[in-house]
């Protein structure tokens, strides 16, 4: 026999989940460069002073 008979039930195809990560991960990393210092001044006027 060649290879494991359970080697699909407990092995995962990591190429999918990577790719899924991707992309999701990506745009908000590009949302948050482009967006970034809004963002901060946004926080830093809501900040109580004083």
């Amino acid at each position: 026999m060649i290879g494991h008979p359970l080697r699909g039930a407990f092995t995962a195809d990591h190429a999918p989940v990577v790719s899924g990560v991707l992309a999701v991960a990506l745009p908000l990393l590009v949302v948050f460069a482009v967006l970034g210092k809004q963002l901060v001044a946004g926080v830093m006027a809501g900040a109580v002073k004083g």
